[in-house]
């Protein structure tokens, strides 16, 4: 009950696997509690509440009191700010010598030990910095009431992003403004002092554009305490803590180069380093210890998820003085590797001191290399040239050309003859393979694109050597058209010899590629852990601070998900998935695996139950992708098809529709109508015209699309299996059982002769049970629930199914046996049916409606004869408000009602 009410039923189903009844009760109770208490708040969650209350009316009271009263020389004028262990107050200068202004730190009421030690410890820390950068400590004492107290020069600023905002600083101003920082940050490192608690509240600037760096009240003396080497309390700002603070490591000076680090990044780009969808310490804290930071020039153009919403990215931008664009361009490079380094997870790993931090920024604005970057020659001589522009242009214009084309000849001389030999040999095989198909060189005739494939093949072995690139990238470009035809025993062989091309000449990007191409007919078999394998192989061979890597790393997980969708793995994708599309930079080359990545982490959202989370990914990718110029328009149909389906889930159906006919629409453009490619699409259509109750339409599409692929070689017989299964549901919402059952059954033995024993199956087995018991048949509709349930997934998405059955065979069994069935017991577990249902994120209304009446008819039956009737024509006609009556579990109602009102 302390956890948040999203969170209950993963934590149910984590505490009782296997007990369902427990979990549906334990979530009843937990539900009753919620409407009790008629807000989204823990019953242990009020107390904190009631007692920081208390603790904030206490604190107003002691201001009022301390309002006008004198410390020393100064008499407080009002309190300005409130802190984790201290009250900051306006204070003047009150001895007739000259007029000042300061600010007095105070304990905050309740105050231990520790608290006191924190603050005796500023004082001493602040007696022994001077800096003009840094608020100086002017005066201190103590009292019996209050305890110790400090005298600051105040500081009457705001902070330092919002003050950047305010003036619309560019970059280099800001860069400028936060190198002020650095110098105060250093000037106390050189005094030993880490400040530990660096971010913008604690960094203003005032009027004339001065910085102060403020609130050393958790720094640190680094040869004080020897011993205690670890962060003994937990004092700090998640949001800008290192990642050695959270875990409780030892501290050094590279927890303020961290948090410098930080504080850089929301300046310049408005956003945290870490994806977050949840604002909570705990997700804080998690995000910083294990997500790679977000590059600062994608954060500023690409849809993050964030808790906090930000301006528009052209208004944001334009506070720097820039396009969206123009200000990726700017972070791009220098400033990502600079920002990047500050936020390495290891203390190691980022810059030794704050002065070598300001010595990279200060290279960059001077256009010299940064250390940050491992740079060759051309960088470093890129650098050279933007530092002595107008010199080097007036003086050395032809030398330069002359020793750069001398440079290129001598560095590029084997890159160019690789290249050139590369384009020789494909163009080579080009010209082979298109006059082999041209009638007047041959006697092809007409040649499909399999024969074509085919004399490709043959022809590769002839034309282009043994162990060459373009021998590697060609076969694995076969490869992928053998794929599309769905003849992959064709694929195979030629995706193996790119392989080993790229295993033999050291060519990790290519041999990833064969691996993605590897995957796709591994994962068509169902041969989920040797494509995770092969995978995991092939993303070790890859250097993750590469761009063209990062984008075939995300093809790589992208194609070795389904390993984990297979075990219900829905926690391990998005922490697999989240931290890799925060460092995809959104290019052509990788639209595809952006938006199977993201449809991946969507749907594992759903399972969990987390709906909205599902569709906002979904949004956000649909709105990037119809933005980029050049999107691939299969890419787009296939992002608009899964925001369909979580918009249909949530019962949003004329969105839905929409989507699912635009995302048809993009497919026929690119490979005309009826072609079996579409049948995806079709189907999904279908599913959106049913939901939105156009029921003649969702049969004659989802018929022609069973049609066309009923007799198709090389098909996909598990998406046949699904499309047969919708067609079966349609058939009995119609009233066409014998077409229903057909349709199902024929589903159902070609899942069960893959071997799937999965969602698909079971939901093909409940649907056969429904249409059994809306004929009539009992004992059929029994034994098909009873089959279903043994089949359902144990993702918290599914409970819907699970609850589905239960209110299905207690439908069965009270038509069976009338009022004799229904008991106290069967009431209960009627309720725990009902509750499970309204306790869904999305609730379905038909599940919600029907097992609402089943309850309502079981505390009917169980009253006396005399009133029983007239309460089950009520529930009756509550069901009519409730449940449409095209409904085809109206059948079912009709026959509990006959059931029960029988002698």
């Amino acid at each position: 009950i302390e956890s948040e009410p999203d969170e209950w039923e993963s934590i149910l189903r984590r505490e009782s696997p296997g007990d369902t009844s427990l979990r549906v009760e334990a979530l009843r109770l937990l539900n009753a509690d919620l409407d009790a208490r008629r807000q989204d708040s823990r019953i242990a969650g009020r107390s904190p509440d009631v007692l920081d209350g208390a603790m904030r009316d206490t604190e107003r009271q002691l201001a009022d009191a301390w309002s006008g009263r004198q410390l020393g020389v100064w008499r407080i004028v009002r309190p300005i700010g409130r802190g984790g262990m201290g009250v900051v107050y306006l204070a003047e200068r009150d001895d007739g010598q000259y007029r000042q202004q300061v600010a007095i730190k105070m304990l905050r009421v309740g105050h231990d030990g520790a608290a006191v030690a924190r603050l005796l410890a500023e004082r001493q820390i602040l007696a022994g910095l001077e800096h003009q950068n840094i608020a100086r400590l002017l005066d201190g004492g103590s009292t019996e009431e209050s305890g110790p107290w400090l005298a600051l020069e105040y500081v009457d600023g705001v902070p330092i992003d919002a003050w950047s905002d305010a003036h619309r600083l560019d970059v280099t101003a800001r860069l400028k403004l936060f190198l002020e920082v650095c110098d105060a940050v250093s000037f106390a490192h050189e005094r030993l002092v880490v400040h530990r608690d660096l971010k913008p509240a604690n960094i203003l600037v005032d009027g004339t554009g001065h910085v102060m760096l403020l609130d050393f009240g958790i720094a640190k003396l680094l040869d004080a305490d020897a011993a205690q080497t670890g962060t003994a309390v937990r004092t700090f700002t998640p949001e800008y803590a290192a990642p050695e603070q959270v875990r409780g490591d030892p501290v050094s000076m590279s927890v303020d180069v961290y948090g410098l680090g930080v504080v850089l990044f929301e300046l310049l780009t408005g956003q945290r380093p870490y994806r977050l969808t949840d604002k909570s310490p705990a997700a804080v804290e998690r995000a910083v210890v294990e997500q790679d930071a977000i590059r600062p020039s994608l954060a500023v153009t690409q849809a993050t998820l964030q808790v906090e919403p930000r301006p528009d990215n052209v208004q944001f931008a334009a506070r720097r003085g820039l396009t969206p664009d123009g200000l990726r361009q700017r972070l791009r490079g220098d400033l990502d590797a600079i920002i990047l380094k500050s936020l390495r997870k290891e203390p190691a790993q980022r810059y030794g001191t704050v002065r070598e931090f300001t010595a990279d920024i200060r290279a960059m604005l001077s256009h010299r290399p940064v250390q940050a970057r491992r740079g060759g020659w051309r960088y470093v001589a890129n650098r050279f040239l933007r530092r002595n522009l107008i010199a080097t242009s007036m003086a050395a214009v032809a030398v330069l050309a002359l020793t750069a084309g001398l440079l290129a000849v001598v560095l590029q001389a084997r890159e160019v003859r690789v290249q050139r030999d590369t384009a020789r040999q494909s163009l080579a095989f080009m010209r082979q393979l298109f006059e082999n198909a041209d009638p007047g060189f041959s006697d092809s005739g007409d040649m499909s694109v399999r024969d074509l494939l085919d004399e490709g093949v043959r022809s590769i072995r002839y034309v282009i050597e043994d162990g060459s690139p373009a021998r590697a990238e060609l076969l694995l470009a076969m490869a992928s058209a053998y794929i599309g035809l769905e003849v992959n025993d064709e694929a195979r062989p030629l995706i193996l010899e790119a392989k080993q091309i790229a295993a033999r000449t050291d060519d990790p990007l290519t041999y990833a590629r064969a691996v993605v191409r590897e995957c796709r007919l591994l994962n068509y078999n169902s041969e989920y852990e040797a494509c995770a394998s092969a995978a995991r192989e092939a993303e070790n061979r890859l250097d993750p601070r590469d761009p063209e890597h990062v984008d075939v790393r995300a093809e790589l997980l992208a194609r070795s998900l389904s390993s984990l969708v297979a075990k219900d793995l829905d926690r391990e994708i998005i922490e697999r998935v989240t931290p890799l599309l925060g460092v995809l930079e959104p290019t052509r080359a990788n639209q595809e695996a952006r938006v199977t990545l993201t449809g991946s982490l969507s749907r594992a959202h759903a399972r969990l139950g987390q709906d909205r989370e599902a569709e906002a990914l979904l949004q956000g990718l649909v709105a990037q992708l119809e933005s980029e110029v050049a999107v691939n328009p299969r890419n787009l149909a296939n992002a608009r098809d899964f925001l369909s389906d979580i918009l249909q889930k949530r019962g949003q159906s004329d969105e839905s529709l929409e989507l699912a006919r635009q995302a048809l629409a993009g497919f026929e453009s690119l490979y005309g109508v009826d072609n079996p490619i579409n049948s995806v699409k079709m189907n999904n259509l279908a599913v959106s015209f049913y939901g939105a109750g156009r029921l003649d339409e969702a049969i004659d599409m989802l018929t022609r699309v069973v049609e066309m692929n009923r007799d198709r070689a090389g098909g996909s017989k598990a998406g046949f299996g699904v499309r047969l299964s919708n067609l079966g549901a349609f058939m009995l919402q119609a009233k066409r059982d014998d077409d229903a059952i057909r349709h199902l059954s024929e589903a159902i033995d070609l899942f069960e002769a893959l071997g799937t024993d999965n969602d698909a199956l079971a939901g093909a087995l409940w649907w056969r049970g429904a249409t059994y018991l809306a004929s009539g048949r009992i004992e059929e509709a029994k034994a098909n629930f009873e089959a279903s349930e043994k089949r359902i997934g144990t993702a918290a998405g599914e409970e819907w199914m699970r609850l589905r059955v239960r209110y299905s065979l207690l439908t069965a069994r009270v038509i069976e046996q009338g009022q004799s069935f229904f008991s106290s017991t069967t009431c209960s577990d009627a309720d725990d049916i009902v509750a499970g249902n309204a306790a869904q994120e999305s609730p379905f209304p038909p599940d919600l409606a029907f097992s609402t009446f089943l309850a309502d008819l079981c505390r009917a039956a169980l009253e006396p004869a005399s009133a029983r009737q007239t309460r089950f024509a009520d529930q009756e006609e509550a069901l009519t408000e409730s449940l449409p009556l095209t409904d085809f579990r109206w059948r079912w109602a009709r026959q509990v009602l006959a059931s029960l009102n029988s002698p």
